[in-house]
């Protein structure tokens, strides 16, 4: 075959392949058998491609710029052919691909925002006015398979939403929860507690009557009862006092944490309101002088009933009066109270109810269905689902314990209050409700009750007249026969109350001095986390 000006031999025809001693043709630059080159290589494209870019750069200038166009993109062009120069710029592209990867958002490699692409630059990159990059975002940067386009040696990208960037917060700006009261050391669920009046229940004695009727030498063996049994069977505070100067007036800070007025403490014969009655929004406690409380001033029962719990008062007598006024009997506002003392048949006062002295439960549809008669206790201890969560149980002017007579020939002082108490206990003893976590509190609000023919002088220096009143605790989770000699008094137990039902603390309760009962006082509380 004649040779051609542009297939000049590469070597004699016959010639063997060095890696496989295949035959080739004198011209043959590659072994059909193995593939192996032969002869050395052409002019690399590579290689040409610069020139070419530089001729036709060139070629659209003229003069000088021609000249410096062609010597400036000739070298740098030519470089890139040569294969060393060539991979170190490949490995170049490869990390400065890497290091945008780094750069952007974490958890995502880009988040899309209103259809551009923002890149999270690193600071010391970039001054304080650029600190995101923004780039448009023309072409999806997943493609159908999940991996990212234009580059399969990288990982798979997930086809997942992008995340928004998470906004920083500094401590101040974190929501913190509110804090929550302790809980109490015993799972109680039910508590009823009974206001006496005019007594000191852990100390007074058995009625006279019930020591004389047995002769001397057999006295020890007589079988406690009234107070004593109730003694005996519970735990007694014996350092339990009152905090203020009259029932009403240790009445309303045992469920709301309020001192109370003046008026309150001369026994609110006028059923006046509060004024100023300003509340406030840090403490809750109002200022002023009156009975009635504003709407603001919150009491025990108005956090339960915000935490869907049932409380009721049961109120002796309460339905003895007009027809109309069968439950939460009061006055009008601002009028002289009818109910301040006894009447024949109807020995209802309104005094020895507290509740009935804030707005916030007079002035609400609870009043009707809450402040009711005491008649109404035994069809609500029938089952647990009917027991409200909180009792506040109050005798009428017969049957509290006070030395005034209710009515002409009427027993009075202790013997009356247990005479009407002992019966009222083992109701309560022998529900259901007392067996699933029950507290019964036997205290008397006041070591006496309030003359109205001795009113306080407002102007006078206010002293509580603090006296030991004592209290009986009832429970499963509290020790026989035991005595406690600790200091409590109302406003204890009216934050133990906010601990055994998870509430806030109200008033005064709220106050670190008060101490709420313990430990010490629930001896037979399970341990914690046991069942």
């Amino acid at each position: 075959m004649p040779r051609k000006p542009h297939h000049p031999p590469l070597g004699p025809a016959g010639d063997l392949c060095p890696a496989c001693s295949a035959a080739l043709a004198e011209d043959q630059r590659y072994c059909l058998e193995c593939g192996e080159r032969r002869g050395p290589a052409r002019l690399d494209p590579m290689e040409q491609a610069p020139f070419g870019l530089a001729a036709a750069t060139a070629a659209s200038m003229t003069g000088s710029n021609a000249t410096r166009a062609a010597w400036t993109l000739h070298p740098a062009l030519l470089a890139l052919g040569r294969p060393r120069v060539a991979a170190a710029a490949a490995g170049a592209l490869l990390f400065m691909g890497a290091l945008l990867g780094s750069a952007v958002l974490p958890g995502t490699p880009m988040a899309a925002t209103g259809g551009t692409i923002i890149a999270r630059v690193i600071p010391s990159q970039v001054d304080d006015s650029a600190s995101e990059a923004e780039v448009p975002a023309d072409e999806p940067a997943v493609d159908d398979a999940g991996d990212v386009a234009d580059l399969p040696a990288d990982p798979v990208v997930p086809e997942t939403p992008a995340e928004p960037t998470p906004t920083p917060t500094t401590p101040a700006e974190e929501d913190v929860p509110a804090p929550t009261a302790p809980a109490s050391p015993a799972p109680v669920k039910h508590v009823w507690v009974i206001a006496l009046e005019a007594t000191n229940v852990a100390t007074d004695p058995l009625p006279p009557v019930a020591l004389a009727a047995a002769p001397l030498a057999a006295a020890a063996a007589v079988e406690p009862t009234g107070l004593a049994a109730l003694r005996a069977a519970g735990t007694t505070l014996t350092g339990y006092t009152s905090i203020g100067k009259g029932s009403l007036a240790n009445a309303i800070p045992l469920i709301s944490g309020q001192r109370a007025t003046p008026a309150q403490e001369a026994g609110c014969a006028t059923y006046s309101e509060v004024t100023p009655g300003k509340v406030s929004a840090k403490t809750g406690l109002v200022t002023g002088d009156g009975c009635v409380e504003p709407p603001q001033a919150m009491t025990i029962t108005d956090r339960l009933t915000g935490e869907g719990l049932v409380w009721k008062a049961y109120a002796e007598d309460v339905a003895a009066g007009p027809t109309d006024q069968s439950s939460c009997r009061h006055p009008e506002l601002g009028a002289l109270d009818p109910y301040f003392t006894p009447r024949p048949g109807d020995a209802y006062l309104t005094w020895r109810v507290p509740f009935l002295y804030f707005r916030s439960i007079t002035e609400s549809a609870d009043c009707g269905t809450s402040v009711v008669g005491l008649d109404r206790l035994t069809p609500d201890l029938a089952t647990v689902e009917d027991t409200p969560s909180f009792s506040y149980i109050v005798p009428n002017a017969c049957h509290d314990g006070s030395v005034t007579p209710c009515a002409a020939d009427a027993p009075t002082g202790i013997a009356a209050a247990e005479a009407w108490l002992t019966p009222l206990v083992k109701q309560i003893t022998d529900s259901a409700a007392y067996a699933d976590g029950g507290l019964i509190v036997i205290t008397s609000t006041d070591g006496h009750r309030p003359n109205p023919a001795d009113p306080i002088d407002p102007a006078a220096p206010r002293t509580p007249d603090v006296v030991p009143v004592g209290a009986i605790l009832l429970s499963p989770y509290v020790a026989a026969g035991a005595t406690i000699t600790r200091q409590y008094d109302h406003l204890s137990l009216l934050k133990t109350l906010t601990r055994v039902f998870q509430i806030d603390p109200l008033g005064h309760a709220a106050d670190a001095t008060v101490t709420s009962f313990g430990l010490k006082v629930f001896a037979n509380a399970p341990a914690p986390g046991s069942d």
